[in-house]
């Protein structure tokens, strides 16, 4: 956990502390408070800022791209297999011939 120093009108502190205190504040409860809307207020921003850099683009296109490019994951022996190369479980081959006729045979 990080601590912060923060120095906000007192109009604010005012506020935010009458609502917890309304709000059935307990001890924590202005940190935690601070934290959502500090996490709320970024993901406005992100979110901002990904609408404007996305404004120029056709919305239906861009749906259109993201339908397009979810209907092309891969498929459960596709997985298995990727997850097999990546534990180094690779089948060898000693040259093209056989690297061609193992992968045009009918498994």
């Amino acid at each position: 956990m990080t601590r912060w120093n923060l120095s906000i009108p007192e109009e604010t502190d005012r506020a935010v502390r009458m609502f917890l205190a309304r709000n059935g504040g307990r001890k924590g409860d202005l940190s935690r408070f601070v934290d959502e809307a500090v996490r709320r207020r970024v993901l406005d921003l992100t979110v901002r800022q990904v609408k404007d850099r996305n404004a120029p683009y056709d919305q239906q296109e861009i749906l259109s791209l993201i339908e397009e490019e979810s209907a092309v994951a891969p498929n459960g022996e596709t997985v298995e297999a990727m997850k097999a190369a990546r534990r180094g479980d690779l089948a060898a081959a000693s040259g093209v011939e056989e690297l061609m006729a193992d992968l045009n045979a009918d498994d």
